[in-house]
């Protein structure tokens, strides 16, 4: 059963993107509680009582919104405004306990309110984080796991191939090095980046087929040159780089041929498409825990503007693969959908498979040679969280952050 991710801002520009009301509607709900309470603990009482109304709307018998509007407007000496919300959460929620003795108590005069603390003006007003910061070159764009290139965005960073790891030669493991059994012809090897080379080692190391290939990896832009522009798709790009690769079957038949009068046993292949169905489904379903995406999938044609390909894989990174599988985004929604998350408007904050959380959000271009980053401290108030950077290939940068 999959988890839904907690989101803590508003996700009203994404709905097209999920599947049911039912999720769209747990998705809001949990926002907009995380919003309320978040901003009642920074006495921010008047956006509390926006997102704890918000709750409402999605979710009219939320018993933690009513009662988190009535502190609000506690804290606000509109007492009148307190009752009058908790005897309307009286009325729709099935058990108001809560809601009926904090009623009792404003009834009979005994206002409990906590009094806003001394605030630390260096703490971001929403989320309670010191802050480092890092410039970072605006010719970066076009570099990182989040990368958007297809037909209306050419990757702007060619790939150094310094960087490039060929799974057939400089192999990471015994388990990659036995695709080097066969006969390929990819370009001279199949090559990654680092990155990806270790969550392809490590994927194929935990689910492998005997019969199963990388046919193609990192293409150097000598190849697109070679064919008419008009017939280059979308995937060929793709392969620039040095993040996607592709799968296919492979079937070994030992047959007897005669050379020069002497009979000898040879090995051929016949190779055939991965379809990613069947035994194979393993890689679809899977592929996000280890930082892969089904890049073209069916149905997001719209999106990506490339018909269905079972057989093509993006490496975007974790968490990003796991969202974008639990939320069926393709790689062009995602980006999309990461531009509502800022330092001024909120993360977004996620919890992998494993248990690590992580918060995500966007940076648009400056001006100039730079672009400034803000990067949130440890409770040190010195250290940096763990973080990576990545252009979106387009107008700003992704920032993940490992708490």
């Amino acid at each position: 059963m999959k988890k839904l991710l907690s989101l803590i801002l508003s996700v009203t520009l994404i709905l097209t993107t999920f599947t049911s009301c039912e999720a769209i509607d747990k998705a809001l709900a949990s926002t907009y509680l995380n919003l309320g309470e978040k901003y009642l603990d920074d006495f921010d009482y008047e956006n509390a009582i926006v997102y704890f109304n918000k709750l409402i709307d999605v979710e009219p018998d939320a018993e933690a919104a009513y009662l988190g509007l009535a502190e609000a407007y506690i804290a606000l000496d509109d007492i009148d405004s307190a009752i009058d919300i908790l005897e309307q959460g009286i009325a729709v929620v099935a058990d108001a306990a809560e809601l009926e003795a904090r009623l009792e108590e404003l009834s009979d005069g005994q206002v409990v309110s906590e009094e806003p603390t001394e605030y630390d003006a260096d703490y971001s007003s929403q989320y309670s984080y010191l802050f480092t910061t890092v410039d970072v070159d605006n010719t970066d764009l076009g570099t990182g796991s989040l990368i958007l290139v297809n037909s209306s965005h050419p990757l702007m960073n060619e790939v150094s191939e310094d960087d490039l790891i060929n799974i057939y030669g400089e192999k990471a493991s015994d388990v990659i090095a036995t695709f080097a059994d066969y006969d390929i012809d990819v370009y001279d090897g199949a090559f990654l980046l680092s990155d990806a080379m270790e969550a392809t080692e490590e994927m194929t190391s935990d689910h492998l087929y005997s019969d199963m290939i990388i046919s193609k990896g990192y293409q150097p832009y000598s190849h697109s040159t070679e064919i008419n522009d008009e017939d280059v798709d979308d995937c060929y790009y793709e392969h620039h780089t040095g993040l996607s690769i592709d799968f296919q079957t492979v079937t070994i038949q030992e047959e007897t041929v005669t050379v020069a009068g002497i009979e000898m046993e040879v090995e051929t292949c016949t190779y055939g498409v991965f379809d990613g169905t069947g035994e194979y489904s393993w890689v679809p379903e899977n592929c996000y825990k280890f930082g892969y995406i089904l890049r073209y999938p069916e149905g997001k044609e719209e999106y990506t503007l490339v018909e269905s390909q079972p057989w093509h894989y993006r490496y975007v990174g974790i968490p990003h693969a796991q969202i974008m599988y639990e939320y069926d985004m393709c790689l062009e929604e995602y980006i999309s959908f990461i531009k509502n998350y800022t330092i001024a408007s909120g993360f977004l904050s996620v919890s992998d498979d494993d248990g690590n959380d992580y918060l995500i959000y966007y940076v648009p271009m400056s001006d100039g040679d730079t672009t400034t980053i803000y990067i949130p401290l440890q409770d040190d108030g010195v250290t940096a969280y763990p973080y990576e950077i990545s252009g979106n290939n387009i107008d700003g940068f992704i920032v993940t952050v490992k708490l």
